[in-house]
Parts: C-alpha cells; sequence; structure tokens
C-alpha cells in the first residue's frame, strides 16, 4: 500500500509555491485537480516524476528541461526548485523493530539550483543545475523525524519502480501505449507486447517465478558438471564438453526461434492492417462487400487449417521417436539381449541376489550349516572372500539387469502395429487438410481474379502489398519451421547425451552424491515449472475477466461513440464483444491485450477508435492492480480526453470505485455534464483548481483577477461548478450552476 498525504511544489516551471494534500480517505478516495489546458497539468504530473525520480524523471533531454520559474531570467544568484512528497505505506518491523506490522510515513525532499551558463553552441541552454539534493524523512513511532538509512533511491525502486513510473504516474496517451498507441501515435506490435509483459509479471509475481526456475535449471547443470570433474574420467570430460557446445548451439537457436517469432509476429500484424485496409478500400468502392466478406471469410479459414496442419505435422514427425518403432525397428537385437540374459536373471546372477544373505548370516554369526561365524576363524574368513568376490561384480550385475528390463519393454513392442495405425490417421488428416487448402487457395484465386476487375490504384497498391508480406510471411515461417527443427533434435541429442554421462556417473561411487544434487534440483525444477504454469494461467485468466467487467461497465449504455477517426473508420465500444490478455502461441512470459468482435475475431488497435483504445486501457491498468493487489495512487493526465457522454460518465465511475487512490487532471469540459458533478461530489474527498494567471486577452473565459504580471499557476480548493477570486473566469458569475465561494480557504 501507498498513499501520497500531501504534494508541496516550489519554484518549478509555472508554479511558485502550491500545496496539495490529496484524498485518503477509503469512501470518498478520488481527488480531482481541474485545469484549462496550458494552466499546469502536465506540469504538475512533471513535478511528481522529478519528485521521484530526479534528473531522469523528466521528459526528452532532461538537461535542456527547463525546472525554474518562467519569470526567471538566469543569473549568478540563481534560484533552487523544491519538490516535497509525504506519503504513508504498509511498513513492518524492519522500520519499528519495538513492535509488529505498522503503517510508516516518509517524506521524500528534493531539491536542485539553477544558475546562468553560457551556451558553447546554438541550441544549447543558456541555464545549468547544481547541487541537487534528495532525502528521505521517516517518522518514528514517537513521532520524531529522521533520515532514513536506507537512502531514497532504494525504497523508491521498492515501492514505485522506475520502470513501472508510467503505470502510476500516467499521461493518458502513454496508458494508451499497453493497446498501441493513441489517436496521435503508433506503436509496433512487439515493443506494445514488451511492455505490456513487463509490468504483468512485475505486479502479479510472475518474474520471481520464472528468476528462481532459472537459478535452479542453472544449479542443476552445475551438479552435473561437479559430478563430472569429481571423477576424473577422460571419456566422462569429453562428453560433457559436447553437452556444453550442443547447450550453446540450443541457446543460439533459441535465439534465431525468438527473433523468428517477433518477425512473423510483425509481419503478421502488418498484413493484417494491409488486409483491414484492402477490405475497406474495396467496401468503400461499392459493389464488391459480398467479396469482401468472402475474402476475410477464405482469410479465416485458411490460418485455421494451416494451424491444424501444422499441429498434425508436428505429431507426425514425433511419431519418429516413439518407442514402439524403436522396439520394431531393433527387435532383433532386442530378442538377442532378452535371449542371453534372461537366463543370468532366472539363476539370480543379475541382480546378485544372494549378497544380502549372505551379509546377514555374517551378521547373525551363525551359518546355514550352524558353524559359529563370530570368531576370526576359517569359517568367518571364508565367507568374508565371497563377500568381497561378489561386491565387485554387484554394480555390474545390477547394469545388466537394468538392461534386460529396457529389453523386455522394448520386447513388447516389436510388431509396431500402434505405431503404424497412428501413422496412418496423422497422414489421413494431413491429406484432408491439404485437400482443404487447395480448394481454398483455388477459391482466393478466384476471388483475386475478380478484385483485379477493380480499377483502382489505390487497390492494386494495396494489393501488391499483400503480396510481399505473404511472401516474406511463408519465408519467414519456413525459417522459423527449420530453427525449431533443428532446436527440437539438438535438444533430442542434448537429452540423450545427458542420459548417458548420468548412467555413467552412477556407476562412479565419488559422484553419487552430487547426482543426487543434480536430480534433486531437477525434481525442483520441475515442480517450479509446473506451479509458475498454473499460477501465471491462473491469475492471468482472473487478469483477463476482471478487464473484461471493468471494460464492460465503462462501456454500457453507449449510445453516442464517434465510428469515424481522421475520415476513416473505426471500431467502437458497441462492436467489441470481450476484452481481456493473452499468453503469446510458444511464448509462455509474453503477454498481450486482445479485444475479439461479436464473431470472435481479434480487432487490432487501429481498428479501434481512440476512446475505446483508453478504455481498454485503463481496464488493464485497473485491473492489474486490482488482482495483484497493488494499493498505490493512480496519478493521471487527460484521462477523459476523446471521451463524451456515458463513456465520460462511466470511465470515471469505474475510476473513483476501482482505484486505491485516484488522483485525476481534468479540463472543465471533462466535468460539463451534471452527471460527472454528481459523481466528484459523491467519491471526490478532495478538489483543486489550478489557474495558469498568464491567460489573458479579454476573450470570455480569461482570468478575473490578476495577482501579479508574472506567468505563474495558482491553486485553490474550488471543484467542479465552484469558483472563487482566484480561479474566476470571465463568463463563471451569474451562470446558472456555478457557485461562487467567498470563504473557502485558497493557496497560492
Amino acid at each position: 500500500m501507498l498513499l501520497i498525504r500531501r504534494l508541496e511544489i516550489e519554484n518549478f516551471a509555472c508554479f511558485d509555491r502550491i500545496e496539495i494534500e490529496p484524498s485518503t480517505s477509503p469512501e470518498k478516495p478520488l481527488t480531482v485537480i481541474r485545469a484549462e489546458n496550458g494552466s499546469g497539468k502536465t506540469t504538475l504530473l512533471r513535478a511528481i516524476r522529478w519528485g521521484m525520480y530526479g534528473e531522469r524523471g523528466l521528459p526528452g533531454n532532461a538537461s535542456h528541461f527547463s525546472l525554474h520559474p518562467a519569470a526567471w531570467r538566469p543569473d549568478d544568484t540563481g534560484v533552487r526548485t523544491r519538490v516535497s512528497i509525504l506519503f504513508e505505506t504498509d511498513g513492518s518491523s524492519r522500520d519499528h523493530p519495538v513492535g509488529g506490522p505498522i503503517n510508516t510515513t516518509y517524506e521524500l525532499r528534493r531539491s536542485v539550483g539553477t544558475v546562468s551558463a553560457k551556451p558553447n553552441r546554438p541550441g544549447e541552454p543558456d541555464f545549468r543545475r547544481i547541487h541537487e539534493e534528495a532525502q528521505l524523512l521517516v517518522e518514528a513511532p514517537d513521532g520524531s523525524w529522521g533520515p532514513h538509512e536506507a537512502g531514497v533511491d532504494s525504497v523508491i525502486a521498492e515501492l514505485l519502480p522506475w520502470d513501472l513510473r508510467d503505470f502510476f504516474v500516467m499521461d493518458a496517451d502513454e496508458a494508451a501505449d499497453y493497446v498501441g498507441g493513441s489517436e496521435n501515435k503508433v506503436i509496433q506490435r512487439q515493443e506494445v507486447i514488451e511492455k505490456t509483459s513487463f509490468v504483468v509479471r512485475a505486479l502479479l509475481g510472475l518474474d520471481i517465478f520464472e528468476a528462481a526456475t532459472d537459478r535452479v535449471k542453472a544449479i542443476e547443470v552445475e551438479f552435473g558438471r561437479s559430478a563430472t570433474r569429481a571423477v576424473k574420467d577422460e571419456e566422462l570430460s569429453r562428453k560433457q564438453a559436447e553437452s556444453d557446445l550442443l547447450r550453446k548451439d540450443i541457446e543460439q537457436l533459441e535465439a534465431k526461434v525468438e527473433t523468428d517469432r517477433r518477425k512473423r509476429t510483425d509481419l503478421a500484424d502488418r498484413l493484417e492492417r494491409a488486409r483491414g485496409s484492402l477490405e475497406a478500400l474495396v467496401g468503400g468502392i461499392g459493389a464488391h462487400n459480398e467479396l469482401q466478406k468472402r475474402l476475410a471469410d477464405n482469410r479465416e479459414r485458411r490460418e485455421r487449417v494451416d494451424t491444424q496442419r501444422r499441429t498434425a505435422v508436428e505429431r507426425l514427425s514425433k511419431e519418429l521417436g516413439a518407442l514402439d518403432l524403436l522396439g520394431a525397428l531393433a527387435a532383433r537385437e532386442v530378442s538377442h539381449v532378452v535371449d542371453s540374459l534372461q537366463p543370468l536373471y532366472d539363476d539370480g546372477s543379475i541382480p546378485i541376489r544372494h549378497l544380502v544373505f549372505v551379509q546377514g548370516l555374517l551378521e547373525k554369526g551363525v551359518c546355514v550349516c550352524g558353524e559359529d561365524l563370530t570368531a576370526e576363524g576359517r569359517h568367518r574368513r571364508h565367507v568374508k572372500e565371497i563377500l568381497a568376490q561378489s561386491e565387485g561384480k554387484g554394480e555390474t550385475a545390477n547394469y545388466l539387469a537394468q538392461v534386460l528390463h529396457a529389453a523386455n519393454a522394448l520386447h513388447r513392442h516389436q510388431d509396431a502395429a500402434e505405431w503404424v495405425a497412428r501413422c496412418s490417421e496423422n497422414e489421413s488428416v494431413i491429406g484432408d487438410l491439404d485437400e482443404e487448402i487447395r480448394k481454398l487457395d483455388l477459391d482466393k484465386r478466384d476471388m483475386n481474379a475478380k478484385l483485379k476487375t477493380v480499377d483502382d490504384e489505390e487497390v492494386q497498391v494495396a494489393r501488391g502489398k499483400i503480396d510481399t508480406l505473404e511472401v516474406n510471411l511463408r519465408t519467414v515461417d519456413r525459417d522459423l519451421g527449420g530453427n525449431q527443427d533443428r532446436l527440437e533434435h539438438c535438444r533430442k541429442e542434448l537429452n540423450e547425451l545427458e542420459g548417458v554421462i548420468r548412467s555413467q556417473l552412477r556407476r562412479q561411487r565419488e559422484a553419487r552424491d552430487l547426482e543426487a544434487y543434480q536430480e534433486t534440483a531437477t525434481v525442483i525444477g520441475r515442480i517450479l515449472d509446473s506451479a509458475y504454469s498454473s499460477i501465471r494461467d491462473d491469475q492471468v485468466r482472473e487478469l483477463g475477466d476482471e478487464m473484461n467487467r471493468l471494460f464492460g461497465k465503462m462501456a454500457q449504455n453507449v449510445v453516442d461513440d464517434d465510428a469515424l477517426e481522421g475520415d476513416r473508420p473505426r471500431a467502437t465500444l458497441k462492436m467489441i464483444a470481450r476484452v481481456g490478455l493473452k499468453s503469446l502461441e510458444g511464448e509462455s512470459r509474453k503477454f498481450e491485450i486482445f479485444a475479439l468482435n461479436s464473431r470472435g475475431r481479434h480487432m487490432p488497435p487501429t481498428e479501434i477508435n481512440g476512446a475505446s483504445r483508453r478504455i481498454l486501457a485503463l481496464s488493464f491498468v485497473l485491473a492489474l492492480c486490482k488482482v495483484s493487489r497493488t494499493y498505490a495512487p493512480l496519478v493521471a493526465d487527460s484521462l477523459l480526453n476523446f471521451m463524451s457522454g456515458s463513456v465520460r460518465t462511466n470511465t470515471l465511475r469505474v475510476t473513483a470505485e476501482t482505484a486505491s487512490q485516484p488522483i485525476l487532471l481534468l479540463t472543465g469540459s471533462d466535468l460539463e455534464s451534471q452527471n460527472e458533478v454528481e459523481l466528484v461530489s459523491q467519491y471526490g474527498g478532495a478538489t483543486y483548481t489550478l489557474t495558469g494567471q498568464w491567460q489573458t486577452g479579454g476573450e470570455v473565459g480569461d482570468v478575473v483577477n490578476q495577482t501579479t504580471d508574472r506567468q505563474v499557476s495558482l491553486v485553490c480548493s474550488c471543484g467542479p461548478r465552484e469558483f472563487c477570486e482566484v480561479c474566476e473566469r470571465r463568463g463563471q458569475a451569474g451562470s446558472p450552476g456555478w457557485t461562487r465561494l467567498e470563504t473557502r480557504e485558497n493557496r497560492q
């Protein structure tokens, strides 16, 4: 849990000095900071980030970003900028060793001086910052304050890590990055996947499981190497070297497969967009709606059949390593082994069964013939000699018994009837799928021939782009398939080689302990893999369900969703049937947000309008915080932009009800309806208004009372439909629904 109790900002850009106390009430958690565009909303967001992270919290080239007041002119005296953040966490006895768990209050103070500087070349700033100081104070149980021993960076890194900054202190455009970007920018799919996957793994704790699993596997490999070194066997050393080379090959192949998968994801995404553009063009030309639908259906069926065929081919290829095939191919040799070893097993030679019995006689001190074996006599020495001779052959006899057991297992599969039946079934399935693919291709060629009759240059360009992307995609698929086959072969070869190494290690007494440790690490690794998979699947499913629930609440009763954006048609909220989160195929550690229409078709972000993308991203942020039980502030700028009507009302309500401490920076137009005003009254525990004093010029809506000629922003405690002498703008006095506050305390 983390709650911001107070923000103090001094000499930061357009702020001379402001103080804000966000709501910490569980019943009314919402804090609304109202400001017109250009009044300081984004500056406030940057001030919070700078207070938390210092220079790296600033946008762009940080050294060129001016923290100092806008009215200050560089001089040698300089000016000092300060930000103070008072916050509370659910601490532990580490900070309070006398008692048990207790909430801990911190104050983070950051300050820096700015002085004049002579630019060395054009474009450089005429100022430089000096003597940045960061201090973290902690409140003791007796109410006294003192510096925290861990320091600023370590505490902030634990509570609000740098890599999660956009998740908790966000601009609405940055939040839309999780679904492919906002209205003004488009982000490549691979970058979206990486960003989404990082926050999911971090907040759900999946990265802890991943690190633990990788660590156990590394320990397993090291135990194997140590066991090999312990026996000092040249053959084993050679096999271990081969094993290490195979591991390197596997790592390189895994990297190539990962690269191929990324290329395929990117090409498939670009191909999907190109096909969507073609369908939109054809649909816009007219008289081709039915052809457009047939093209889409053909593509979906072809992708589905291709997936089914790949699965069938994989099943068929795996039959080459089946046990019953090996039994049939080696039937003669296996029979020879059974005929040779079975008599030895029947007479007790493998394994040697009389050793335990003779050892028991020696321990009892009495032979079966009644002879006393307690004294060191001729009979006792004779029994010991028998034991000594037999023990030397024990390991070999046990090994031969294991060989006989394996041969008997293979002998049962000598006719390979089941293997032939399985192969025939898979071949039949592949044949049927090939026939269906042939028919689909013929149908597609027929439709393409009809498309060529469309005399439209833009359509022909789009078709050419699709053809190029399809060729590239098939090339990547071929490379991916080849690398995956090589990877599977290397893994199989490595498993066989490691099996030989382990078999030889078992025969070396000095390596038995290390081998046991290695096997234990293997078991632990499998347990961790299984536990991780189960936890990951359960949490991702829970997260997806919660996303869909929140999205549904924000999209309910929508009647005014805009289907056009930039003169191009876009899917609206009403067209989205389900949203959620899914693991990428073949990459269990990568995740992606999805949206489906009523037909179950995936809708790329570029097909969805701006308001829908923002709501989809917000449902992800809120659901992830809820499922991961992350109780932290959500500071969001321009969250309700591009929203109107019931969408805006629903989004404001869901955010206020779901977020732990929502702090929303909004414009007056975001709160123009009575519904939003009532929601702020219901959930708002604190309201503020930022007023830019430079907004003058005689137009309606300008600030009425000027306090200074400098370009500053002032803050007061006015909420929606309220104004005072600080924030009053022309046209508010006497307007219906607006209230003048005469006695409310207002602060500069």
